[in-house]
């Protein structure tokens, strides 16, 4: 899973109303400690994903789909 890909096409499918790029599915993703400081990956689902340890200091965590979803030991 390339991260910052997937990051670049959601902030353009956020910037675009949808109309280009795609918007980011973490979708039972294993990410531990992943690293989204102050990005704006509101809508993004992270229904199921394991984000142990993940950085996500000033992130957006607007309109998430958070369930399931493991965030032990995040900042």
């Amino acid at each position: 899973m390339d991260l910052q890909q997937i990051l670049t096409n959601h902030l353009l499918w956020l910037s675009s109303n949808g109309s280009k790029g795609a918007r980011a599915n973490f979708f039972r993703a294993n990410l531990p400690n992943a690293h989204f400081p102050g990005g704006d990956i509101s809508t993004a689902n992270f229904s199921g994903s394991n984000f142990d340890s993940a950085i996500l200091t000033d992130a957006n965590l607007i309109g998430y789909n958070l369930s399931n979803t493991n965030f032990r030991a995040a900042d």
